[in-house]
């Protein structure tokens, strides 16, 4: 490299240099006039220039990343161009019949079977299968969390199936069969939470059950499933529309646990201790 080319080189970087200066300097000659001190005249000054110089930066990288943008367009079209088409390949001449087939010349004596032999015993490729991807292995948190809903989900239709067997224990005295089929789904579906307003359904039972053992039997089975009192009640009230026509929802929920007076249902202290299940 020669000494001019040196000069040539820094010759741009030493005007702009000389126009930050210049900038700066004049931003000072302002200040100054303004009636600001020196200090703050110099102040100025410098922020000035660094933000002229962040400026001049940033605007030389995005002149730079341009150029390269669209030199790199100019290359890939000059060589697209420089790719023949197809129509401007040369053409081969077709082939007869006789040169694409020679005929093969069988020597006398030599048998055909032979050649067979031969050309069958060329190994064919072998031709790999991709192996399978094994399925994914879950992880230890979703292993686990799966283990215990599954272990929650069985103990929950354990306590489901006790409380069934202790309703049709204790009420198939005093329904009738289908009554105490309705009555079961409706148990089941209240205490599994699904007892939406379109599957509620209310059951007759007999005279003889009195809205204290109603109450009792509330109680019994919706303890093993923490349900409120209020819960109880209202399915209480729903279910045996016709037997609480004229006991409040109020009077139910206050009432569940009373054990005044005659009654054909008592209270379960733990209705799950019979079967040896925890609530």
């Amino acid at each position: 490299m020669t000494p001019s080319s040196n000069i040539d080189r820094y010759i741009p970087q030493t005007i702009t240099l000389v126009c930050i200066m210049a900038l700066s300097l004049a931003v000072r000659s302002i200040a100054l006039s303004c009636g600001a001190d020196g200090f703050t005249a110099f102040g100025l000054l410098a922020l000035t220039a660094l933000i002229v110089t962040a400026l001049f930066f940033a605007l030389q990288s995005l002149l730079l990343d341009l150029c390269e943008r669209f030199y790199d367009t100019t290359k890939e079209e000059e060589g697209e161009s420089a790719v023949p088409s197809v129509a401007e390949l040369p053409q081969a001449e077709p082939l007869e019949p006789a040169e694409l087939f020679p005929p093969t010349e069988y020597s006398e004596g030599e048998p055909i079977i032979e050649q067979a032999e031969e050309e069958s015993a060329v190994e064919a490729p072998i031709v790999e299968c991709p192996e399978a991807t094994p399925p994914p292995v879950p992880s230890a948190y979703e292993q686990y969390r799966e283990e215990a809903l599954q272990a929650r989900a069985e103990a929950e239709q354990a306590k489901l199936e006790v409380v069934t067997e202790y309703t049709e224990r204790a009420l198939a005295p005093y329904m009738s069969e289908a009554e105490l089929n309705k009555l079961c789904l409706q148990v089941s579906l209240f205490l599994a939470s699904d007892w939406a307003d379109e599957r509620r359904e209310a059951v007759r039972v007999s005279p003889e059950v009195k809205s204290i053992d109603l109450m009792h039997f509330g109680w019994n089975i919706a303890q093993p499933f923490k349900k409120s009192r209020k819960e109880i009640a209202t399915f209480l009230k729903q279910t045996f529309a016709q037997a609480l026509a004229d006991v409040e929802v109020i009077t139910l929920q206050r009432k569940l646990t009373n054990t005044e007076g005659k009654h054909l249902i008592r209270l379960q202290p733990d209705l799950l201790a019979q079967h040896h299940l925890s609530p």
